[in-house]
């Protein structure tokens, strides 16, 4: 058979291997055969440093990416980081934002803090603080801290939204760090609600004025649903409070401003998460599928309202 030419090119070596092919084809008896639509590829022979999903590597991932999910807040706020030269990756700085990094295997600092990822099993944990209790991993005054309380597993899950030594009621933990910022920063106004019993008996026009928005240390406050639920035999109200940011303190400082200290103070509900039937000292752990959908809903309302707002996201 003499070769073919296309235009003054030859061609004998395409015609060969077509022929090659034909024949292995033949000898398969697949020739004439098309493959079915939904018929299983074959699957790729695995590169170099791959591993598949569950092995001890993960997949690579952007700097500022890996530092959200490490609890870093926003993807601006960690491109901050990056840029300002906080950020070292096995032991080199880095300052370039499209800097890639594999989950696992790098080791990411960030002011000399290593950064833990996000889990292959993200775990999340509701627990009654009880009164008398430090939320913080060490006291240096030997005070009881929230991780003397839990079993030792929970011993590296982030604190989501700290309560003071006095104050009572849900904590939220999760070896998840990107879900431990969204629930803590105030620019996603998260609902926390809080039970609080007062001295006396505030006014309607004293509760008014913290349901406008309390001004705390000089700066105004996102308005507050105040409500009255009982009253103590002595005659100290008992109020349910919802507020969208946690200043520090801000509770205890705006009643105290309009006359009426805090006695006793306890957060039952962060988001959809509620004490329900716990105990003082005692821990709930959550179905991570629920939580991930709440996540996921959580940050698609924001980038809805930042977009409305105009903010950036």
């Amino acid at each position: 058979m003499g070769a073919r030419r296309h235009g003054d090119r030859v061609t004998r070596g395409r015609a060969d291997a077509v022929s090659r092919r034909h024949g292995e084809r033949a000898a398969a008896g697949t020739v004439g055969m098309r493959q079915p639509p939904n018929a299983p590829r074959e699957r790729p022979k695995e590169r170099a440093g791959w591993r598949p999903e569950g092995g001890h590597h993960g997949p690579r991932v952007r700097l500022q990416r890996f530092l959200r999910e490490g609890g870093f807040g926003s993807r601006r706020h960690a491109e901050q980081v990056i840029l300002a030269g906080r950020v070292r990756v096995n032991g080199q700085l880095v300052q370039r934002l499209g800097t890639t990094v594999e989950r696992g295997k790098d080791r990411v600092e960030v002011d000399g803090k290593l950064i833990r990822t996000l889990p292959l099993r993200p775990r999340y944990l509701v627990f009654y603080k009880p009164d008398g209790v430090v939320s913080t991993r060490g006291d240096r005054l030997g005070r009881r801290t929230v991780f003397d309380l839990l079993p030792a597993e929970f011993g590296d899950f982030f604190l989501s939204g700290r309560l003071d030594y006095h104050t009572t009621g849900l904590m939220f933990l999760t070896n998840d760090g990107e879900l431990a910022q969204l629930l803590a920063h105030p620019r996603y106004e998260v609902e926390k609600t809080y039970e609080v019993k007062v001295a006396g008996a505030p006014s309607q026009d004293k509760l008014d004025s913290i349901a406008r928005g309390p001004v705390v240390e000089g700066e105004k406050c996102l308005p507050v649903v105040v409500r009255q639920i009982g009253r103590s035999p002595q005659g100290n109200a008992w109020l349910e409070l919802k507020l969208r940011e946690g200043k520090k303190n801000q509770i205890r400082i705006m009643f105290e401003q309009i006359g009426h200290p805090v006695k006793k103070l306890k957060r039952v509900s962060v988001g959809p998460f509620k004490l329900a039937e716990l105990r003082p000292g005692e821990c709930r752990e959550l179905s991570a599928r629920l939580v991930v959908k709440y996540k996921a809903t959580l940050l698609r309302d924001f980038a809805a309202g930042s977009a409305r707002r105009g903010y950036p996201r």
